[in-house]
């Protein structure tokens, strides 16, 4: 999302400077949280007391060092397209470890998600 946030708004000013990477962060870690409560009544943007939290730990070999002044680089230009999630807690609940499903499971929700897959296919090959 936010490397869409980025480039978006350069394709539709048609301008390679239309949205700079400060700007863009400002929308993600300000402007975001301030929408989350407005709509769903949630006070978010901080890992603090009091605050919803859902979290994500990713796997990120940082290619250059990482620090304050250009973690919107890693951020944006790092992480794309597939950063591997290691980890996701959700309200306060592991529900991903070491990339392993703690309350599914994955084996069984792939084989279902073929099988579907499978009767979906055969639909369109019928016409239907």
């Amino acid at each position: 999302e936010f490397s869409a946030l980025a480039l978006i708004h350069k394709a539709i000013k048609k301008d390679p400077q239309a949205l700079s990477l400060e700007t863009a962060g400002e929308i993600l870690f300000q402007n975001n949280p301030e929408i989350v409560n407005r709509i769903f009544g949630m006070t978010v943007g901080r890992i603090a007391p009091g605050f919803a939290a859902d979290l994500i730990l990713l796997k990120y070999f940082s290619p250059t060092p990482l620090n304050p002044a250009n973690v919107l680089s890693h951020l944006l230009f790092g992480l794309a397209p597939f950063p591997r999630v290691e980890h996701v807690m959700i309200h306060g609940r592991w529900v991903l470890r070491n990339g392993e499903f703690l309350l599914v499971s994955e084996a069984e929700i792939m084989d279902h998600s073929r099988r579907r897959a499978e009767a979906i296919w055969a639909r369109f090959q019928q016409g239907e």
